[in-house]
């Protein structure tokens, strides 16, 4: 029931048929910004799904799946133990551990949980001294197994929005963001929409003469600013000789001359208007 509510919530699946016994599958078609893809999902609902698996995975299911997603009830903790037994009597055997390996994508998702059902506040309580929970012991199982551990809650859309743990968003949302992380076999890189290539060209453009503007005003002080210093070192030697009325006069030429090269004449004009 997990399972599919979890299916129904992220609206995945497409046309598709029935497969035989406890195992369905449906078409999901998707699209990113990045690329477009088609694959198929494939539920297994309870314990008894996994049977057939506990010989070999690979003569039952010859191509391991690119993604493992299991959902277990936050209110049941047996519902973990079946799971996590079924996982560990078919995929997680020894003999299946080459299948297992092709799996890329694993995640396991605790279905119903709140601000006051999750992993988080399970801690804080075990820090305040209430004991083990078995959801600590679930997250400790999926980083030995390497599974992403998500909570959500698909009977509650706007309670799902906004589930944090470790300030980390989760919810529906997240499972489907680390699906479409995954790059999938035969997908098409999405074109970049001309609209917004046509924009990057125009802002390209509009930067680069920005830049090519900034570069020339650059030169141009510089340039003023080595003339201005020539021409200081210039009035130095000139002054040489002079009588000290003299000097006094040529002083203050050259100043005027300074002001006028920094524009400080122009602004004081302006301030008397």
């Amino acid at each position: 029931a997990g399972a599919h509510s979890l299916v129904r919530a992220t609206q995945w699946l497409g046309e598709g048929g029935e497969g035989e016994g406890d195992l369905e599958a449906r078409v999901w078609r998707f699209q990113t910004k990045y690329y477009r893809a088609e694959t198929e999902v494939r539920v297994l609902d309870g314990p008894g799904g996994l049977d057939g698996l506990d010989a070999s995975a690979a003569e039952v299911v010859p191509e391991a799946p690119q993604a493992l997603v299991c959902v277990v009830s936050i209110d049941r903790e047996e519902s973990y133990d079946q799971l996590r037994s079924a996982l560990e009597a078919t995929v997680l055997k020894e003999a299946n551990a080459e299948w297992f390996d092709r799996v890329e994508v694993r995640i396991l998702v605790a279905n119903g949980a709140s601000a006051s059902k999750s992993l988080g506040r399970v801690e804080e309580a075990e820090e305040e001294g209430e004991g083990e929970h078995w959801l600590c012991r679930c997250h400790e199982w999926c980083r030995d197994n390497l599974f992403e551990y998500v909570e959500c809650c698909t009977e509650d859309e706007e309670q799902d929005a906004r589930l944090r743990l470790f300030e980390d968003p989760q919810g529906v949302s997240r499972v489907i963001e680390a699906l479409h992380c995954h790059r999938w076999p035969q997908s098409d890189m999405a074109p970049p929409p001309l609209a917004q290539a046509t924009g990057a060209t125009e802002a390209t453009a509009t930067e680069e003469a920005e830049e090519e503007g900034t570069r020339e005003r650059e030169e141009a002080e510089m340039e003023g600013f080595e003339n201005l210093l020539a021409k200081l070192a210039g009035a130095r030697g000139a002054a040489e000789g002079l009588s000290d009325e003299q000097r006094r006069q040529h002083a203050e030429k050259m100043l005027f001359s300074i002001m006028n090269e920094l524009g400080l004449e122009e602004e004081e004009e302006e301030d008397k208007n």
